[in-house]
């Protein structure tokens, strides 16, 4: 990748085909939509490790039953953040 953020990307034919066929569905540039798909992988990614860091925080959360309820579930209402 060079510095001004160029990056060559080699597809096999089939991928290429079909992300050309769903930017053009959309109304967008191959690049754009190329772009689209990059970010929304990150930012799932980003969500995942946040998933992950509460979970590890929380892990020791004996004495908190709304923590202890859910891995996923809501932020703790109490401050049991302090405690952890």
């Amino acid at each position: 990748m060079t510095s001004a953020g160029k990056l060559l990307l080699r597809l096999p034919m089939s991928l290429h085909a079909r992300a050309k066929t769903l930017a053009k569905a959309e109304g967008v540039s191959l690049n754009q939509f190329i772009l689209a798909c990059v970010a929304e992988k990150l930012g799932k990614l980003s969500i995942a490790e946040t998933f992950v860091r509460q979970k590890q925080r929380h892990s020791d959360a004996t004495s908190c039953p709304t923590c202890n309820a859910s891995p996923r579930g809501p932020r703790c209402p109490t401050k049991c953040d302090e405690n952890h």
